[in-house]
């Protein structure tokens, strides 16, 4: 799906990217010509898991942090987007005849009911037609997710008072926040790297194409963990130390940390390149990962992009999900540049339109 699909705004819609520890809220203008305008950012963070097995099973904590960015912000009235995360969703291409388009809901259904394990029972199905074959087919991507995952998000955001527009996974909302920022890289074979609290999505994407995704057990917070127990600090500061070890007053403490972080970025640099490798030779792609974007709040760990591009001798970036985007808002450069890695995926679903799925 080309992000130029969705510069057709029916309505303004705010996104919510509900994550384990905090839920990322933004809403972006793209009614106007140029660039989208970002005009209202805002984060809330909670120390409990929200989630099992991608369900969410603390719907209060979620209702009150929504409630609470919604107060804050002075918004009223407004529907939301939000995602499910790419792991509990399954997700399928299907080829139909074009002389089936007519029926293609029942067509649908019926190719997705011979891929799901249990059949239809307890999903939620959707799908978006991607392009037509050799004027004879049409490629249709196919998701589907299950009742007890879709109905967490509804009831928890019903809780809020809050109405949700549009339901997306997060791997496309990924997808769609890069080819606005770097349109440029487009047509190259790129790998998009979320890096989660205990695990990460990696994408791997092409054109206006995802060619492969999916979730590694790896991520940052066992690094936070390790640092808490380590020096006896709280939450805070071993996040503090694990992103800017530079600001101890401490000169040997600082040493001891920055060696610290030294050894875990090389041991996590070569599980992330591991993992690229084998998603790689998944993909069926012969073209080899030109450039690595690394988000999520675990880019920022210090030393990371340079030890994974070190270790996978391919070009690393820390992904910019503002660069495309008019940015309407009272804040500096460098608190912009810290919040960016997380606000990727809800960029990304800040440029969803309800009704945006292409159906000829």
């Amino acid at each position: 799906m080309g992000i130029k699909d969705f510069f057709n705004p029916k309505e303004q819609l705010v996104a919510l990217d509900i994550g384990s520890g905090n839920i990322k809220m933004l809403e972006i203008d793209i009614s106007q010509s140029g660039k989208p305008q970002l005009l209202k950012l805002s984060l809330v963070s909670f120390k409990e898991n929200i989630f099992s097995n991608n369900v969410i099973v603390k719907q209060d904590i979620v209702a009150d942090a929504v409630g609470s960015l919604f107060s804050d912000n002075n918004i009223k009235d407004q529907r939301v987007l939000v995602c499910v995360p790419g792991p509990s969703a399954l997700i399928k291409k299907i080829r139909i005849p074009k002389d089936r388009l007519p029926a293609v809901r029942e067509q649908v259904m019926l190719e997705a009911g011979n891929l799901l394990p249990g059949g239809l029972n307890d999903v939620r199905i959707d799908f978006h037609i991607l392009d037509l074959i050799d004027g004879e087919k049409y490629d249709i991507l196919v998701v589907a997710v299950k009742d007890e995952v879709v109905n967490s998000y509804l009831d928890s955001l019903m809780s809020a008072a809050v109405d949700v527009a549009v339901i997306d996974v997060d791997y496309y909302a990924i997808s769609n926040s890069f080819e606005l920022n770097y349109p440029e890289l487009k047509e190259g074979l790129t790998a998009i790297i979320d890096v989660g609290s205990r695990f990460s999505n990696i994408i791997l994407r092409k054109g206006e194409e995802i060619l492969y995704a999916g979730d590694a057990s790896i991520g940052s917070r066992p690094i936070t963990d390790e640092l808490m127990e380590r020096y006896e600090v709280d939450f805070s500061t071993a996040e503090s130390y694990k992103c800017d070890p530079n600001a101890i007053e401490d000169e040997t403490l600082r040493e001891e940390v920055t060696q610290f972080l030294a050894e875990k970025v090389k041991s996590l640099a070569e599980d992330f390149s591991r993992q690229i490798k084998l998603f790689w030779g998944s993909s069926g792609s012969e073209e080899e990962v030109g450039h690595i974007f690394l988000t999520g709040g675990g880019a920022l760990i210090t030393g990371f992009r340079s030890a994974l591009e070190e270790k996978s001798s391919v070009s690393t970036f820390i992904f910019d999900p503002f660069r495309g985007l008019e940015v309407n808002l009272d804040i500096d450069d460098e608190s912009l540049a810290k919040l960016a890695p997380l606000f990727t995926v809800a960029v990304g679903l800040g440029l969803r339109q309800a009704g945006d799925r292409v159906i000829p």
